[in-house]
């Protein structure tokens, strides 16, 4: 016997409605995998990030970026000669620019990767996008400006980057929920702010999880913003 249900499926900004049966029928549980492994990375096949899908500059930056940081960093001038000729007309030679704000993120979040704070948020305070408003945030929770860092992740508001962040299949899945960072199924980036203070000021034994939540935060955000670029039904 099978009983009727509906069940709301969210995917920012786009709301979806699916019936279906339980128990289910095999055609339903293909839909579901269909549409969750569209929409986030993480779900069905780890999301891997591969430098050589956003063209040769983006590419050479990625790959030559120093070691993660979750506060200020140390500058990477020996990459500051590309740094200063990356623009969105260089770094994305070929590809037809659909969302211009995503593509100036994308730029913001490369000299944020290089550890040129001040050069990434001359960048971000620009971006009027919930992206902008992302690459901003980190931005501060990284100078460190927590508070302020806490003012613009509200701005934010919900991101698909917190979707993927809050994913079963995300590497860092349990210590994210054994550290309150994923509560109810949902990314909390004020608790990260406060994790990022705490290992900051005391340099705890949670500072690997910090670098690796952090790098992979960038990613998604660096892959998120290129899609919005780039693709014109993103």
């Amino acid at each position: 016997m099978c009983t009727l249900h509906e069940k709301t499926l969210r995917t920012a900004p786009l709301r979806f409605s699916l019936v279906y049966y339980s128990p289910p029928p095999p055609e339903y549980s293909i839909l579901v995998k269909s549409f969750f492994s569209f929409h986030y990375p993480f779900t069905e096949t780890m999301f891997r990030f591969q430098t050589d899908r956003y063209g040769s500059m983006f590419a050479r930056l990625i790959d030559g970026a120093p070691p993660t940081a979750i506060s200020t960093g140390t500058p990477h001038h020996e990459a500051l000669a590309e740094l200063e000729s990356l623009t969105v007309e260089a770094a994305f030679t070929g590809k037809p620019i659909q969302n211009q704000q995503a593509a100036e993120g994308c730029i913001s979040g490369i000299w944020l990767l290089h550890h040129f704070l001040d050069r990434s948020h001359t960048i971000s305070q620009d971006i009027s996008s919930s992206t902008g408003s992302f690459w901003h945030g980190i931005m501060h929770r990284r100078e460190p400006d927590y508070s302020n860092a806490a003012y613009w992740f509200r701005k934010v508001g919900n991101h698909e980057v917190f979707l993927n962040l809050a994913s079963p299949e995300s590497p860092f899945y349990s210590e994210a929920v054994e550290g309150g960072l994923i509560v109810d199924g949902q990314w909390d980036p004020f608790r990260f702010i406060d994790l990022c203070a705490e290992v900051t000021a005391n340099s705890t034994a949670q500072l690997d999880l910090c670098r690796k939540i952090t790098r992979i935060e960038w990613e998604l955000l660096f892959d998120y913003g290129y899609r919005q670029a780039t693709e014109s039904d993103a």
